[in-house]
């Protein structure tokens, strides 16, 4: 592979990119990129359902020492508290329905981790696809939240990589291993520093410049914290 075709279409213009390599991180579309290359990923849209409290009622995650299950993690963010999560696979990635009893279910675990859960209002419901990596005919239950690196030059496709499976919270490690073997198909040598480097806080993208002393001061508020200055 030497390259992708696009269209835009804003304007309805078709272009050919050129590459040494391309690496599809295509998320919930990588296994159909994929397969427009001719090679296969395992990929299967996953669906959950989550609630989101109209208040933080705790400040470190609680999670049930078991297998996957639903409604097993209560996560503070913010100013609220989030109850997750069902999982079932999807057909169809853009239109997920959220089936009311996944939210009841979702309410009554929650109460069993926390029973002023019972209490407080719900703030939101919603429900997103994870591109997770199973064989056809898994349970989605069952499917494991890892990811995986493939290179298509084992398929017959050099210069194509794929990145799929995993979520959020593993999103740092997934790009280190695609950077690694981008790294070697090309010749180059690099240390990862993504691993050691500390990322700032998400609170300095609230943050402008004090024009009377340099410092930073908060344009917007943040209710989950006690005092929105960095420090």
């Amino acid at each position: 592979m030497i390259g992708v075709k696009i269209k835009d279409h804003r304007t309805g213009r078709n272009e050919t990119l050129h590459a040494d390599l391309i690496v599809n991180a295509a998320g919930l579309l990588a296994g159909e990129i994929a397969a427009k290359a001719g090679v296969s990923v395992p990929e299967i849209p996953t669906a959950g359902v989550m609630v989101a409290l109209d208040c933080r009622l705790n400040n470190m995650v609680l999670n049930r020492l078991n297998k996957p299950s639903d409604g097993d993690i209560v996560v503070p963010q913010r100013a609220t508290s989030v109850i997750g999560t069902t999982s079932w696979a999807v057909e169809d990635p853009d239109l997920i329905t959220i089936p009311p009893e996944h939210v009841d279910r979702m309410i009554s675990q929650g109460e069993q981790l926390m029973p002023a859960v019972k209490k407080v209002p719900v703030r939101a419901k919603m429900a997103v696809a994870r591109p997770l990596i199973a064989k056809s005919g898994t349970d989605a239950r069952e499917v494991s939240r890892t990811f995986e690196c493939f290179d298509h030059g084992r398929d017959g496709v050099n210069g194509f990589v794929t990145i799929a499976g995993s979520k959020t919270t593993t999103a740092r490690a997934m790009a280190e291993k695609v950077a690694d073997i981008v790294c070697r198909k090309l010749g180059i040598a690099a240390q990862c520093r993504t691993r050691e480097t500390l990322l700032v806080s998400y609170r300095l993208f609230f943050q402008q410049p004090d024009p009377r002393n340099g410092s930073s001061i908060s344009n917007r508020s943040d209710r989950s914290s006690p005092t929105s200055a960095v420090k």
